[in-house]
């Protein structure tokens, strides 16, 4: 079978998605009466969708990296694609911030270990708490989806479990009693953000497993049934018709401005942070909307080279050591 979410694919959605997480950042931040501000909340309504298309996106192709490379190799990939880059856009919202030394060294130490997602979390870096801690527990994760995949001899396990996860993760959320608790319990921290995704990111690995073994009507036909939820109402949180619109945009030729998606997709990390760094900077909107706009979009444009080139400098240099030392 076909790749569905092949590496263009992928880049493409990715980009989609960036940009609509951004947008609707901007949609959310400056909060004014003008035309243009009307036409960006319209556009980007639903842009925090594309954060699930992100985790959907990286537990399949995580799946390839962990198929690839031996477990060493696995985690130095995954350590060189944000680690770098993470710890630079940190400091530098701390510095933006102003914290004392004390606190921006346990603040740091915490949120690039991803000890702060089970703690009182920074609202705008949840996700990549919640990203350091899947590629942490990948293997683990892999393995045991693995072991019921393959151990189940019910046929389409796989989709029968992927309910499960849906009831267990999306139901109580709908339940007052139950949301009041659990918003008590988790209050403040990336677990609460994160549950009710927990069903994408198994997605992503079944459509993994399912593309593997050739199950291609198996896809089909969970992306179908989420749709379904969604549009139904049933699922409250996690967007799940946005897996079938991803699926269908895959399956078809049809990719508008293919190439701006892809190079956006390419580097939708490096967009990512560095729209996180520059909002909060332009949080007030004092002067004419258009000039506030341009300038959101230049200053997060020069905080994403900059994250890109530091990232490069940093990873050469650290290779140059090791050779030197080896």
């Amino acid at each position: 079978m076909q790749s569905i979410f092949t590496k263009d694919n992928r880049f493409y959605l990715m980009g989609l998605s960036a940009i609509g997480v951004v947008g609707l950042h901007i949609s959310l931040v400056a909060r004014v009466q003008h035309p243009l501000q009307t036409v960006i909340d319209f556009l980007f309504s639903h842009g925090g969708a594309g954060v699930n298309v992100f985790f959907l996106l990286s537990a399949y192709g995580l799946c390839y990296s962990y198929d690839r490379n031996r477990l060493p190799r696995f985690y130095a990939n995954r350590v060189k694609r944000i680690i770098p880059m993470y710890a630079i856009a940190l400091m530098s919202s701390f510095i933006i911030k102003g914290k004392d030394q004390l606190g921006m060294i346990s603040s740091f130490i915490m949120q690039l270990s991803g000890l702060s997602f089970f703690t009182r979390c920074e609202d705008t870096f949840w996700f990549m708490e919640t990203l350091i801690l899947l590629y942490l527990f990948f293997p683990l994760i892999m393995k045991t989806i693995l072991w019921f995949y393959r151990a189940s001899r019910i046929k389409m396990g796989g989709v029968i479990l992927y309910m499960l996860l849906v009831m267990a993760c999306e139901v109580p959320f709908i339940l007052s009693n139950f949301n009041t608790i659990i918003g008590t319990i988790c209050a403040d921290t990336a677990i609460l953000l994160t549950i009710p995704r927990i069903p994408v990111i198994f997605l992503g690995i079944l459509t993994y497993l399912l593309e593997k073994d050739n199950k291609q009507n198996e896809i089909y036909f969970i992306y179908g049934i989420s749709a379904m939820l969604s549009l139904c109402g049933f699922i409250k949180f996690s967007y799940l018709s946005i897996p079938a619109i991803m699926l269908l945009i895959s399956l078809s030729n049809i990719r508008p401005l293919s190439r701006v998606f892809c190079f956006f997709g390419r580097h939708s990390l490096e967009i990512f942070l560095g729209h996180v760094l520059v909002l909060p900077l332009l949080k007030d909107v004092k002067f004419e909307y258009s000039i506030y706009l341009s300038a959101v979009l230049a200053l997060m444009a020069i905080c994403s080279l900059a994250l890109y080139y530091s990232n490069k400098i940093i990873l050469s240099v650290v290779e140059k050591i090791i050779r030197s030392c080896g």
